[in-house]
């Protein structure tokens, strides 16, 4: 009720970027431009045999063909075997908080705004040395043997509102590769603090969702 509440009230919605398929070609467009490997280096070649064995293992196992994945950078890579795994286990992209929130507001005709663009989000994951994309890949093909219980555990804290149990969680996942706090969580928190205190110091109640692992932990929005 409070968080429909703080909703109805709201004057302008405020989201991490704009996830609407207005533009379908654009998504397209970034993926060529931020996502494939260079020419000549496919993403075996970078690999050990048994660091490539785990990825055919795990994509043939999430259904996708291991020789898709070849062509694409680290980050990519591991992105796509994420959200793969995600719709295996029934969790829906169109069932998700900005899709929810986004169609609420079409239908009131409330504003939106954005704290980054897709280029940008994009660019956070492209632009990381390619040594850390291959921690994050491999780190990503480890935690998907233990992913079904983490992420039961994930939704349950999510739900209630455990933010002690969440910020746990987060750091587990995110251990194997520090270098990606820094960059995917704690610099937008700054950035994004930044210009919340704008938006709160105008006029008009604002709402404000962004995800869960930028809320918790001594890095927080809030702490921001």
């Amino acid at each position: 009720p409070e968080m429909k509440a703080a909703f109805d009230k709201s004057t302008l919605l405020v989201l991490e970027t704009d996830t609407r398929s207005s533009n379908p070609g654009e998504l397209a467009a970034l993926i060529r431009k931020h996502a494939l490997a260079p020419a000549g280096q496919t993403l075996a070649s970078r690999m050990s045999p048994e660091e490539h064995k785990k990825l055919a293992d795990l994509a043939t196992a999430v259904g996708i063909d291991p020789a898709q994945l070849d062509g694409f950078q680290p980050w990519y890579a591991g992105t796509v075997l994420t959200v793969q795994y995600a719709q295996k286990k029934g969790l829906a992209a169109g069932e998700g908080v900005e899709t929810i929130l986004t169609k609420q507001a079409d239908t009131e005709k409330k504003p939106l705004a954005f704290l980054e663009t897709l280029d940008e989000q994009i660019r956070f994951l492209a632009e990381l040395p390619q040594d850390v994309q291959m921690k994050m890949l491999m780190a990503t093909i480890d935690e998907v043997k233990t992913a079904d219980t983490e992420l039961e555990q994930m939704q349950k804290a999510w739900a209630t509102g455990d933010t002690a149990s969440m910020a746990k969680l987060f750091d587990k996942e995110i251990k194997d590769v520090p270098e990606l706090r820094q960059t995917l969580i704690t610099d937008r928190n700054k950035r994004w603090a930044e210009e919340i205190a704008k938006l709160m110091a105008g006029k008009g109640e604002v709402f404000i969702a962004v995800g869960a692992g930028h809320l918790v932990g001594p890095d927080s929005v809030q702490v921001q």
